[in-house]
């Protein structure tokens, strides 16, 4: 799998190099949505990321652009991101910004979708980065981006950015390279790394604990997962 995801009614899609599966908890069996028994569906059957939004429509971000699947009748829509008459085909992670529009992440800048209006608007921002391992927003609304340099936080409003590294910011991340970043309800923030740690920061008072991985590998996600 490159990505994992749960929907609002317990369903598990599972992202893999090869399509799109469905996981049903209650009748414990796979069912495999886009790819080779199904071509055509997605706009390519390698997904990078997946991303549910306040509708509850499923996003999937792949090599070649972005597929929607609507929640109520699985029906897929095929969008191909584009600006300035260039081309963003390459979809790694995507993250909702409000119920109109989504942001979307190649690898190193960020592209701002408007769902209704049909527009790509690349988003400019200071200190751009070489790369972004991963990309979320907290329930606030302040977009964090996880990259080889530490944790960059962006105000949605005017986009200022604050940095978090191992180094010299307060509080100090466990390492320096972020590749995961998980909002929690909890007003909290997972942070996993390229290394056996993980940690966990309070938004609110802006504390943090690390934690070792149990079996000593790197963090590649997080799941909320409720029994």
């Amino acid at each position: 799998p490159t990505c994992i995801k749960a929907d609002p009614n317990g369903n598990i899609w599972i992202g893999t190099t090869k399509g799109l599966l469905l996981f049903n908890i209650q009748q414990k069996i796979f069912k495999e949505m886009a790819g080779f028994s199904a071509p055509g569906l997605l706009t390519d059957n390698h997904v990078n990321c997946l991303f549910i939004d306040f509708e509850n429509s499923l996003w999937v971000g792949t090599n070649n652009g972005i597929s929607r699947v609507d929640p109520v009748d699985f029906a897929f829509y095929s969008y191909y991101p584009s600006v300035a008459g260039v081309q963003h085909n390459k979809v790694s992670k995507i993250t909702g910004l409000n119920h109109e529009s989504i942001l979307i992440s190649g690898g190193s800048g960020l592209i701002r979708f408007d769902i209704a209006g049909g527009q790509y608007e690349e988003v400019p921002f200071l200190d751009p980065v070489d790369r972004i391992n991963d990309l979320a927003t907290d329930p606030s609304g302040n977009i964090w981006l996880g990259t080889p340099e530490g944790l960059l936080k962006l105000r949605k409003m005017n986009l200022s950015i604050r940095n978090l590294n191992s180094v010299n910011t307060n509080p100090t991340l466990a390492f320096e390279s972020v590749t995961e970043v998980f909002p929690t309800a909890e007003n909290s923030l997972l942070i996993g790394y390229d290394q056996n740690k993980f940690s966990i920061l309070n938004l609110n008072t802006f504390s943090i604990k690390h934690f070792s991985t149990l079996d000593g590998s790197r963090v590649v996600g997080f799941y909320n997962y409720k029994p």
